[in-house]
């Protein structure tokens, strides 16, 4: 689901330095200069904070890598500019190996002859030395040969995001015609040889569009032309591969339409420098599902391992997290069973506004039918960080019983001690026992003074348990005894006096 929702814009700090004895600056320039300088920052959160603040994008330096850099953007959302080769490295990138990092490359053609993969024709505005190169279609000098080249960019750790937009982009070294004309694009199988694969190379699966160009020094007076393309089919690929958690995305440079023809013709004959190729997607990853729901502190269970809840009034929680360290809006939706089904309670839908990201959401409930039994789930969103936002999973339900009455007081006897009497002697032990009167009594609490406080488990719940106790001196002694049930409601408490003769009896 995706709505429009102001974005209020994040708070960053920002220092900036003055000379010794300098004049002070007006803030609005300080922060002007300070957001000027801000073109990149050591972590996303911090990226995020200063795009945000600056209305511009900024780089996340812990994410960069030989081929790829990441940007937050200033709506929220974050771009991936992933490239074939090193992007710290000089004009003349990339000769052999044919791979950087994860990424790789490849040609085909169509005789499995040799093919050129570097610039065979050094132009004004080339790299020098030549630079590596990929060619489409039907190569004019070369009666018959036919080439593809193939890009494979690593998007392993992109996956489950949600792709919002996309684009192909490169430069054009040299067209066979000075009116611009088409390669087609293609999302095709993996790259299982480089620097050239047996023809036809990786199969051509999905049409992604056309780059339409003009590049030729020579014939035209017509530079390299930077070009760029997106689609719906490459978005809506992309996302499926995200999905699917695909760990690569291969493209293929071709001189194939969309309805298989044109391969044959030197309308599509070009040449693109790999070093200019980048895949670009802008992305967000939608919250996680909301996890460790609690109801006053209780964690979750349903059926017979649902908690007991001892108030009508409980307060709901719920963990949310976002991998892009969103803050988000989250929702609590509660219902009560009827006998067959949870049908929900009037008021539910409380949402809490801008939770920090790894925070607990919280809100507090009417529930207040004695016995009833309830459920709640949960939801957020990323709405206060972007203005076109994501939803997560709805949380499983978490569900409670609701026990406001408290248990019926314990039974407690001995043989030995008897109430309200006297019996047995110092240092000869009796056994107390504890039955309860309630079968949802779940333990007892015991002690020599009131309130008890020392905890004793029966066999089971609802029923008994025993208490093995010597004293140590004669005279009145007074046991103090409370049944508590499962929801933690104490009964009354028992008053059990006896008297412990000075010898025995």
């Amino acid at each position: 689901m995706i709505r429009s929702r102001a974005v209020l814009a994040a708070g960053l700090s920002l220092s900036v330095m003055l000379a010794v004895g300098g004049p002070l600056s007006h803030p609005a320039i300080a922060a002007a200069d300070a957001c000027a300088a801000a073109a990149e920052r050591p972590n996303a959160e911090q990226a995020r904070a200063a795009a945000r603040a600056c209305e511009h994008r900024v780089e996340v330096l812990a994410e960069r890598t030989a081929y790829s850099r990441t940007f937050a953007e200033a709506d929220g959302t974050s771009t991936r500019e992933i490239g074939l080769t090193s992007m710290a490295a000089s004009a003349g990138t990339l000769v052999p190996p044919y791979v950087e990092g994860a990424a790789k490359w490849t040609i085909a053609t169509s005789d499995n002859s040799a093919g050129n993969l570097t610039d065979t024709k050094i132009a004004t505005g080339d790299p020098k030395p030549a630079a590596s190169v990929v060619t489409t279609g039907f190569e004019p000098d070369y009666v018959g040969r036919r080439y593809r080249g193939f890009l494979e960019f690593p998007i392993a750790d992109l996956a489950g995001a949600v792709v919002l937009g996309a684009k192909i982009s490169g430069v054009a070294d040299h067209t066979y015609w000075c009116s611009a004309k088409d390669s087609y694009l293609w999302r095709t199988g993996s790259i299982t040889k480089t620097p050239q694969q047996t023809w036809p190379g990786p199969k051509l699966v999905t049409y992604l569009g056309a780059v339409h160009v003009t590049a030729n020094e020579g014939s035209c007076a017509a530079p390299n032309k930077p070009f760029e393309t997106t689609s719906a089919a490459l978005i809506n690929d992309l996302q499926a591969a995200l999905n699917s958690a695909t760990a690569t995305y291969t493209v293929g440079a071709t001189g194939v339409a969309a309805d298989g023809s044109g391969e044959s013709s030197v309308d599509h004959y070009m040449r693109f420098f790999v070093k200019d190729y980048k895949l670009t997607i802008t992305y967000n990853h939608a919250p996680r599902t909301p996890d460790r729901l609690t109801v006053n502190d209780q964690p979750c269970g349903t059926g017979t391992d649902r908690p007991f809840v001892n108030t009508a009034t409980p307060t709901l929680r719920a963990h949310v997290y976002d991998v892009n360290g969103d803050t988000m809006d989250t929702y609590f939706w509660w219902s009560r069973w009827n006998g067959s089904q949870f049908v929900d309670e009037p008021g539910s839908g409380v949402r809490q506004d801008s939770v920090p990201n790894n925070g607990t959401a919280m809100t507090a409930i009417a529930a207040a039918d004695d016995g009833a039994v309830y459920a709640f789930r949960s939801r957020s969103d990323d709405s206060p960080s972007h203005p076109a936002y994501l939803t997560s999973p709805i949380s499983v339900n978490c569900e409670w019983q609701v026990d406001l009455t408290p248990p019926g007081q314990p039974i407690v006897t001995s043989d030995t001690y008897p109430a309200g009497h006297s019996g047995g002697g110092v240092g000869i032990t009796g056994r107390f026992t504890f039955t309860a009167a309630s079968a949802d009594t779940a333990y007892f609490l015991f002690g020599w003074d009131d309130p008890p406080t020392i905890r004793l488990t029966p066999d089971a719940v609802g029923g008994t348990a025993a208490l093995d106790w010597a004293p140590t001196e004669s005279g009145l002694h007074t046991l103090y005894a409370q049944a508590v049930d499962r929801a933690g409601n104490p009964s009354d408490p028992v008053v059990y006096p006896f008297t412990v003769p000075a010898s025995a009896a």
